[in-house]
């Protein structure tokens, strides 16, 4: 992973955290949920350096959320996706997410391998958010993300799991061999954890 996406992953994940750090014990008194609405705000840059890599992730994240809404939201509550700039292989789930995205966004170029990390950010929120339950909280959300173990995205990365004592997703890594005919990678494994 490059250290221009370490950084990407690393400001939308303290933008999220901070979002719900402040929240109080009560979902009908956390600052942005109400009983049909979830506002979930997020700062990228959108003018700045990494835009080649940050609009791709902004447009994913979008797009996941407006499918979300489409099949009833999370507990029946619409996500509503605030945009900030801060001026600074394909398996079937990615067919999938190109399907969706599509269907926002006809006539859109292929999604990149940043559209793709943040489709699968918003996959994983979700699921947090899913888990948590009605009585979201920052304490919900971050102890619902804690339960994930193994979670499947579908083929889009590899099983994520997150601890108490450890929230770095997973270990995991995948060997491909070029089909240079057709322009493309070809999965040679599963996803293989190393030897410790």
């Amino acid at each position: 992973m490059g250290r221009k996406s370490i950084f990407v992953d690393m400001g939308i994940l303290v933008v999220v955290l901070s979002l719900f750090s402040t929240m109080s014990s009560y979902s009908e008194e956390v600052r942005g949920v109400t009983g049909d609405t979830i506002k979930i705000g997020v700062i990228v840059d959108l003018s700045g350096p990494f835009t080649a890599a940050t609009v791709p992730i902004k447009e994913a994240i979008t797009t996941y959320f407006k499918y979300v809404n489409d099949v009833d939201g999370i507990h029946r509550r619409r996500v509503k996706l605030i945009v900030e700039d801060d001026r600074y292989a394909i398996p079937p789930a990615i067919d999938r997410m190109k399907e969706i995205t599509l269907k926002y966004y006809p006539g859109i170029k292929p999604p990149s391998q940043f559209y793709t990390m943040g489709w699968n950010m918003a996959n994983i929120f979700t699921e947090g958010l899913k888990r948590a339950g009605k009585n979201l909280t920052s304490e919900t959300f971050v102890g619902s993300l804690e339960t994930l173990k193994d979670f499947n995205s579908q083929g889009i990365s590899a099983p994520v799991t997150y601890t108490f004592s450890s929230h770095k997703p997973n270990e995991y890594s995948k060997f491909f061999k070029a089909d240079v005919e057709k322009e493309r990678l070809v999965s040679l494994t599963g996803w293989l954890k190393p030897a410790h």
